[in-house]
Formats: C-alpha cells, sequence, structure tokens
C-alpha cells in the first residue's frame, strides 16, 4: 500500500516534503518513509521494528519479550534503557524523574525540571541555577514548530521520548509520527474500535486527550 502526505508550510520544523510515498507491508506496518529517508523497515513478530535503513546508515532496537524498548543501536553508539536509567554504552547518561531529568556526567549531576502543560508537553526546561535551558512549542498533533535552547532534552510532546534517529515518538509498544499525526504501525485493539482507522491518535481529540500508552483499549483519557 502506498500514501503521499502534500504540506505546503515553509517552517524548517515543519514536515519536510521528499518525492516518493509511504509504503506498507501486508500487515499494514510502514516500510518506507521518503519524508526522513528510512527504508528497508523491517518488523518483528511483534510488528515493532527492529532494523531501519537511513541513507548510509543502519539503525536496531531490540526489544524484550512484551514488546519494551531495552536499546537502540546508531552509529557505533548504543543506548540502553534499564527502567528511570539510561546508558549510552557503559556510560550512565541519565535518569527518568517524575518531573524532568538528572543529568549524569562522569562525576557531574545536573537537574533540569521539566515544566508541562495539560497535556503532558514540556514546555519549558529548568536547570538547577534558574536558568531556562529550552523551550518547545508544539502543533496539536504534536510536531515540533519552535523551540530554542541548549538542553538535549528529548522527552517533548506527551513526555514521550522522540527518538533521535528517526523522530519518532516513543509510546510503549508503538511508535508515533507527530509529522503526519498518527501511529504508523496498527492498534492491536483495532477490532474493537472497528469504525476508526488502527493508526488513529486518541481519536482525533487531541486537546482534551492524552495517550499515556500505545493501545486504544486502555491509553486514552479524557481532561475535563
Amino acid at each position: 500500500m502506498n500514501e503521499n502526505v502534500v504540506d505546503n508550510g515553509d517552517n524548517t520544523l515543519d514536515f519536510r516534503q521528499c518525492s516518493g510515498s509511504y509504503i506498507y507491508d501486508a500487515n499494514g506496518n510502514m516500510i518506507v518513509d521518503p519524508n526522513k529517508g528510512l527504508s528497508d523497515i523491517k518488523y518483528n513478530n511483534l510488528n515493532l521494528p527492529y532494523s531501519i535503513t537511513k541513507g548510509s546508515d543502519k539503525i536496531d532496537y531490540i526489544y524484550d519479550v512484551t514488546g519494551r524498548k531495552l536499546a537502540n543501536k546508531f552509529r557505533g553508539k548504543t543506548k540502553y534503557y534499564f527502567g528511570n536509567f539510561v546508558y549510552t554504552d557503559d556510560k550512565l547518561e541519565y535518569m527518568i524523574c517524575s518531573d524532568g531529568l538528572l543529568n549524569i556526567n562522569g562525576s557531574t549531576t545536573n537537574y533540569e525540571f521539566h515544566l508541562k502543560d495539560h497535556l503532558g508537553n514540556t514546555r519549558v526546561a529548568v536547570n538547577e541555577t534558574n536558568d531556562i535551558t529550552q523551550t518547545s512549542n508544539y502543533y496539536p498533533f504534536g510536531l515540533t514548530f519552535a523551540q530554542s535552547g541548549s538542553s538535549t532534552n528529548k522527552y517533548l510532546y506527551n513526555g514521550k521520548e522522540k527518538q533521535e534517529e528517526t523522530e519518532w515518538l516513543a509510546y510503549g509498544n508503538r511508535f508515533y509520527d507527530a509529522y503526519i499525526g498518527r501511529f504508523f504501525n496498527q492498534d492491536r485493539f483495532a477490532e474493537k474500535f472497528d469504525s476508526w482507522t488502527p493508526y488513529h491518535y486518541v481519536h482525533g481529540k487531541i486537546i482534551i486527550h492524552i495517550c499515556e500508552s500505545e493501545d486504544t483499549d486502555n491509553s486514552s483519557f479524557i481532561l475535563e
């Protein structure tokens, strides 16, 4: 299955349109994304991407048997996820906390507080000396249209980690693509919601719903 997306915007952080079409396999999983230069996306038995080609680079994801992401490999470096502790190769890089990140550089640590809106989107990051290190603004479906600051924080829309290699957002057992405002592989509970596309994000109710994980069956919560 092929699909085209057209965007007439001129924002450099906006959707980057290239020639070609999104291509999906027989299970409904995206295998080619020409706009990010991703091709030959391979999936495991859980329909999770484990191998991706990006130009001359290769990206690998490693999961446990439940589909939880354990590691990703890119350009000779491996990032490991052990609960709230995240390592790059054998060095502890940061610890995920309830209100931000504890960044670790050898024996030096720096706490970064994340100020969020009602949808859990990280809007402002502030360090221990009260300096603003990052500001982020988003389109309704999560694409960043303005960002500034020196912070390397990737926990942005809904507080989910933006993958540096693919720009996908990690929602547990599925990845979300803010460029097109939906997941790119099917909801495993899609048969319970047959009136909706299996790729939809919070039934399109993006202002009053949040998505804490990846399944329609248990992840959409109304904010009132």
